[in-house]
């Protein structure tokens, strides 16, 4: 993997060039959908596992964390820096991320990838998630500011990324990382009808990005049946409201006809 940041060394000169400079000339394998997505059948796999880790290992904190991710579309590195006193008023504020410093090798709390604050309201599958998370680190002795955290205090982001590769080898199916949940997370908002404003509203992105990255067809045959339906239904809507105005017309005629007999 290229590294974001080359150090090329001239004689007496040390030149620092970005790494995305180069994307141009690598070949990059294109993958589908269902590479980058979630399967209705793949999440029914993880989510056994996450309940039976959840059984045998109530203690292990990364499980929860990419249990989250499916909920929320997150990022990583905003789970890892979420704090319990980011739930308000029935929403989770999104407003911090963690970064990492390659050079020292250390973690910080920093500004969200584009800067900006957002808001996920609360559903009752996630505060369900969290009250039970809650529950096992008071158990435990875990408890944090940080809603993510174990022994060792917060659980940083590439312990998430490998806890949700582990889950997905586990359980036999190909590797999905936390952007997988991310870009299916976006994708289902998108193919139950909300608007491209409000899905990368609740996303973090522009709408371009979300059009172009993050919005796939995870609908399955059967769903499709019943969006079509939905169409179809609306369309002969429209073609018996034609027949039922056409037979008022014709109803008005032969009425204004009879009275015109009646009259003459």
């Amino acid at each position: 993997m290229i590294k974001r940041m080359l150090s090329i060394t001239i004689p007496n000169t040390t030149v620092n060039i970005e790494a995305k400079s180069f994307y141009q000339y690598c070949t990059r394998k294109i993958k589908t959908a269902e590479e980058r997505t979630i399967s209705r059948e793949e999440f029914k796999l993880l989510y056994e596992k996450f309940e039976e880790d959840h059984r045998e290992q109530p203690n292990y904190i990364p499980t929860y964390a990419v249990e989250f991710a499916s909920l929320t579309g997150f990022r990583v590195s905003e789970i890892a820096a979420l704090k319990w006193s980011d739930i308000q008023n029935g929403m989770i504020v999104v407003n911090k991320s963690e970064k990492y410093v390659r050079n020292t090798k250390e973690f910080f709390i920093g500004a969200t990838k584009n800067g900006k604050s957002r808001y996920m309201p609360l559903i009752d599958e996630i505060v369900n998630l969290l009250r039970q998370l809650r529950k096992i680190q008071e158990e435990y002795g875990y408890l944090n500011e940080f809603i993510f955290a174990n022994e060792y205090g917060r659980i940083h982001a590439p312990v998430i990324s490998d806890c949700a590769r582990n889950k997905c080898k586990q359980v036999g199916i190909p590797n999905k990382s936390i952007h997988a949940y991310r870009r299916t997370f976006s994708s289902k908002l998108k193919c139950n009808g909300l608007s491209s404003t409000v899905v990368s509203a609740l996303m973090g992105h522009t709408e371009e990005v979300n059009e172009q990255y993050y919005t796939y067809d995870v609908s399955n045959m059967q769903d499709k049946q019943l969006f079509v339906q939905m169409v179809t239904k609306e369309i002969a809507m429209s073609k018996e409201e034609n027949t039922l105005n056409q037979k008022v017309i014709e109803s008005n005629q032969d009425d204004s006809l009879f009275v015109s007999l009646e009259t003459s």
